[in-house]
C-alpha cells in the first residue's frame, strides 16, 4: 500500500507540473510548451497532460516477463521461484531408453531455447515434436470412460535427426505439464496450424471503472466551453477552459452533479487520470512575470557576463524610476507614473456553479500610479463590446490620463514594461509627439523596466482589485467599477487614501493612432548617423517641445548621450489636425459561441433578470473566432515587424 501510494502523488505531481507550465499558461509565449501538431500531421509531441506510462517497466509486468521467459523471478506473495531447468528423468523401465540418448547438457540446452520463444512459438515447437496416430489397440472400458481416439508420439530433435522419447522424458526436459500439450493440439485448425490466442490476463480485472461512470465523466468535461490560443492556434490543438478552473474544481462540480442525480462518484484520481489522457485541454491562467535571462543562467545556458549586464540594466532601471519619483516628491512641475495593463477580467462574474460552464466577456483595465504623494490612482476600463487591447486603445487611455494633468506640469516620466504589442512600437511613440505639440506638456519621457524584473507600484492596484472582487457578484461594467473604486482601503498617514479615479471607456474614446503614425512617422529606420534603430532594444524615449519631429532615446541607462531618429525625414513637417480621428465607430461584436453561452446564462437564471435585455443586445459575429484572452508579453523577442 506504501508503494502505491507513493506512486500515486508522483502522477499527481506530474500532472501539477505539466498544468502550469502548461502551462499552462500564461501568456502567448507559454504556449509553446503545448504539443505541436497540424492538421495534416501527427503531433509530434504528447498530446494530452498525463505522463506515459511505460507498463513494460512495471514491477508486476517484469515478473510476468521473467517467469514466461523462463527466468528467476519473485511471485505476488514474495516467493522466489527459480529458473526452469530440466526435470530428473526417471526412465528405468522405458523402452525408448530415454536417460542414454540426450545427456544432461542437451536437455538443458533444449530447455532453454523451448523458454526463450514466446507463447505461440512454443506451441509450434510442441506440435512440431508429437504425432498424433490411431491407436493400435482399444481397452475395454466399463462405466462412463471414453474410448482413446488418437495415440501421441513424443520427439526430441539432436541436430538433424528427430528421436522418440517417453512421455514423462519430453514434459521433464521442457520442464512443463501436461496442460501446455493439450492446449496446442486443441489450438490447432484445419491446415494443422496453432492459430489461437494466449487467453491469460484477458478477464475485466474486478476493480475496472465501468464503462457508464467513465462516459459520465467525459460528459462532464465535454459540458464546460473551450477556447483555442490565439497566438498558436497553428503549432497547437490544444483547447483551454475557464482561468478559474481547476482538476480539483472540475472534480468538486462533478460531485455536486452526482449528488444531485443520486449516482455514487468516482475517486479524484480516476476523473484526473481520464482528463489528462483523453483530453489535450489546459487551464489558462496568465503568467507571472518571469525572467528567461535568469532562468537560462540557472540552467547554465548563459555566460556570467551577458548574466552580469542583464542585472546591471536592471538596477539601472530600478534606480531611474527612484529618482524620478525623489523629483516627483520635489518637483510640481514634474510627474513620475507606472503604468501596466491588468490581466483579463470577466464578466458575468459570480459563485454560482453554472458560470463556470460558460463563457464570459472579457473586461480590461489599465492601470496608472503616480510615484508622487498622495500616490492618485487611475482606472481606465472597457469591455470587449467596445474593443480589445492594442497599442491604440492602451494609447487613447494614456491620453484620457494626460487630459487631467494640471498645467502646471511641464514634464512627465512614464514606466512600463517592454511589450511591443502596446508599449513600445510606433502607434505610442506618435501618440507622444502629438502630446509634446499640442498639450502644454514640454517634455515626456517613456522608460522601459528590464525584461522578466518590470515591478512596478502599479502592480499593487492589481493586487488590491482581485481581493476585492474575490467574493462579489459581477454582472455588469457599473458593478465592475465600483469594484475598482472600493478597492483602496488602507490607510495613509492615519488618513484614508484617496480611492482610485475610475472612468469607463467606450468605442467612442479610442483613438486611431495608426492614422498618427502614418502622419509622424515618415522615418523609422534609421538614425542621424544612418545607423538601423533597434526598437527592441531600446530602454529609454524622449520627446521635446523644443525638437519637433525628433525622438531621443537610448539603448542602456547608463549611456551619456541620446541617439536622435529624425522621424519627419527630409521632407516638411505634416499638418496634423488637432482632432485625432476615432478607431471605431459603434460596438464591437463577440463570437456566436460566447453569446449563445450568455442567452444560456440569462435563460437559467445565472444573470439576474435585469441584465437580459443588454447582453441581449451585444452584436454577433458568426465568423469571429473564440480565442483565450493571452495577456502582453513581457518580451524581447518579437519581430522588428510587431513595432514598425
Amino acid at each position: 500500500m506504501e508503494s502505491r501510494g507513493k506512486r500515486l502523488v508522483a502522477l499527481c505531481k506530474n500532472v501539477n507540473v505539466q498544468m502550469l507550465s502548461e502551462e499552462e499558461p500564461s501568456n502567448h509565449n507559454s504556449a509553446q510548451n503545448d504539443s505541436s501538431s497540424t492538421d495534416d500531421e501527427p503531433l509530434s509531441v504528447k498530446r494530452n497532460r498525463w505522463t506515459k506510462s511505460q507498463p513494460e517497466k512495471w514491477k508486476k509486468n517484469v515478473m510476468k516477463e521473467k517467469r514466461s521467459m523462463g527466468q528467476p523471478y519473485r511471485s505476488t506473495k514474495g516467493i522466489l521461484r527459480p529458473a526452469k531447468t530440466p526435470k530428473p528423468a526417471r526412465c528405468d523401465g522405458c523402452k525408448f531408453k530415454c536417460t542414454t540418448k540426450f545427456s544432461d547438457e542437451e536437455r538443458k540446452s533444449i530447455c532453454n531455447d523451448y523458454w526463450k520463444l514466446d507463447y505461440c512459438r512454443q506451441k509450434d515447437f510442441i506440435l512440431s515434436c508429437i504425432v498424433n496416430t490411431p491407436p493400435k489397440c482399444h481397452r475395454i472400458r466399463t462405466g462412463t470412460g471414453v474410448p482413446k481416439t488418437s495415440s501421441r508420439k513424443y520427439h526430441l530433435k539432436r541436430n538433424s535427426d528427430c528421436i522418440q522419447v517417453c512421455k514423462a522424458f519430453f514434459l521433464g526436459t521442457l520442464c512443463i505439464s501436461h496442460g501446455p500439450v493439450d492446449n496446442a493440439i486443441a489450438g490447432v485448425n484445419n491446415n494443422g496450424l496453432f492459430n489461437a490466442v494466449d487467453k491469460r490476463g484477458r478477464n475485466t480485472p474486478s476493480n475496472k471503472t465501468p464503462d457508464q461512470d467513465i462516459q459520465r465523466i467525459k460528459n462532464h468535461i465535454e459540458s464546460f466551453p473551450t477556447m483555442e490560443s490565439h497566438y498558436c492556434r497553428k503549432n497547437t490543438k490544444r483547447q483551454y477552459l475557464d482561468p478559474s478552473l481547476s482538476i480539483t474544481k472540475l472534480y468538486d462540480l462533478y460531485v455536486q452533479q452526482c449528488v444531485q442525480s443520486g449516482i455514487a462518484p468516482v475517486s479524484q484520481i480516476t476523473y484526473r487520470r481520464i482528463f489528462c489522457k483523453n483530453y489535450n485541454l489546459s487551464f489558462f491562467k496568465p503568467k507571472k512575470d518571469q525572467c528567461e535571462v535568469c532562468n537560462k543562467f540557472k540552467n547554465k545556458s548563459l555566460s556570467q557576463e551577458d548574466y552580469k549586464q542583464h542585472l546591471q540594466r536592471r538596477d539601472q532601471a530600478n534606480a531611474a524610476k527612484a529618482n524620478d519619483k525623489i523629483r516627483a516628491n520635489e518637483d510640481t512641475t514634474f510627474i513620475s507614473v507606472s503604468f501596466d495593463l491588468q490581466s483579463v477580467l470577466h464578466i458575468p462574474s459570480s459563485q454560482v456553479s453554472m458560470m463556470y460552464y460558460s463563457l464570459k466577456l472579457c473586461a480590461y483595465n489599465l492601470t496608472i500610479y503616480e510615484a508622487a504623494l498622495p500616490n492618485k490612482a487611475f482606472c481606465y476600463a472597457w469591455s470587449e463590446v467596445n474593443e480589445q487591447r492594442g497599442s491604440s486603445e492602451i494609447g487613447s487611455a494614456l491620453y484620457k490620463w494626460i487630459e487631467t494633468i494640471p498645467t502646471n506640469v511641464k514634464e512627465i516620466s512614464l514606466f512600463s514594461d517592454t511589450c511591443s504589442g502596446q508599449n513600445r512600437n510606433q502607434y505610442i511613440a506618435a501618440l507622444f509627439l502629438y502630446i509634446v505639440q499640442y498639450t502644454h506638456l514640454e517634455v515626456v519621457h517613456h522608460n522601459f523596466m528590464e525584461k522578466g524584473h518590470s515591478y512596478m507600484e502599479v502592480d499593487s492596484m492589481h493586487s488590491a482589485i482581485e481581493t476585492a472582487k474575490k467574493h462579489v457578484s459581477i454582472f455588469t461594467m457599473n458593478e465592475l467599477l465600483n469594484v475598482f473604486k472600493m478597492a483602496r482601503s488602507k490607510r495613509l498617514r492615519n488618513k484614508r487614501s484617496n480611492p482610485y479615479f475610475v472612468q469607463e471607456l467606450k468605442y467612442g474614446d479610442f483613438l486611431n493612432l495608426k492614422f498618427l503614425a502614418d502622419a509622424f512617422l515618415k522615418n523609422r529606420l534609421k538614425d542621424e548617423s544612418g545607423e538601423k534603430v533597434c526598437w527592441l532594444k531600446i530602454k529609454i524615449m524622449r520627446y521635446e517641445k523644443s525638437r519637433p519631429g525628433c525622438i531621443l532615446f537610448k539603448y542602456n541607462y547608463d549611456e551619456v548621450a541620446y541617439h536622435i531618429l529624425h522621424v519627419y525625414g527630409r521632407g516638411r513637417p505634416p499638418n496634423i489636425p488637432n482632432l485625432i480621428p476615432r478607431l471605431y465607430s459603434g460596438l464591437q461584436p463577440i463570437t456566436e459561441k460566447k453569446k449563445n453561452c450568455l442567452l444560456r446564462l440569462c435563460s437559467s437564471d445565472g444573470i439576474p433578470e435585469e441584465y437580459h435585455a443588454w447582453y441581449k443586445s451585444i452584436p454577433v459575429d458568426t465568423q469571429k473566432r473564440t480565442t483565450v484572452p493571452e495577456p502582453a508579453n513581457d518580451s524581447d523577442s518579437e519581430s522588428e515587424s510587431d513595432v514598425m
